[in-house]
């Protein structure tokens, strides 16, 4: 596993639910297989897709949300961050919300 300060424990407890990024957020929202980093500096990796509108390729501003496939996490970052699609995303300055 990649996942560093996301706090596994709280995996045990967390839940997704069924919203796809599009219907639980009104900003740009990403969804990629894993991610690895800390709420300084996220990556999510594999795979990844975006709402409508997102930036797919290159730097963006503002706030965005991650989430992965494979655990149940939900980042929200406000620094802004880089595009690789469909590689990766880099996302700055992120809270964990589920």
């Amino acid at each position: 596993m990649m996942i560093r300060d996301f706090a596994l424990a709280d995996l045990a407890g967390a839940a997704l639910g069924t919203a796809s990024p599009a219907q639980a957020t009104d900003v740009p929202a990403y969804t990629c297989d894993n991610l690895r980093g800390d709420e300084a500096t996220t990556v999510l990796y594999g795979a990844c897709e975006a709402t409508p509108g997102a930036v797919t390729s290159g730097a963006f501003t503002g706030e965005v949300v991650g989430q992965t496939r494979q655990y149940p996490i939900r980042i929200r970052c406000a620094g802004g961050g880089r595009a690789t699609f469909p590689h990766e995303v880099l996302i700055r300055d992120c809270t964990r919300i589920g």
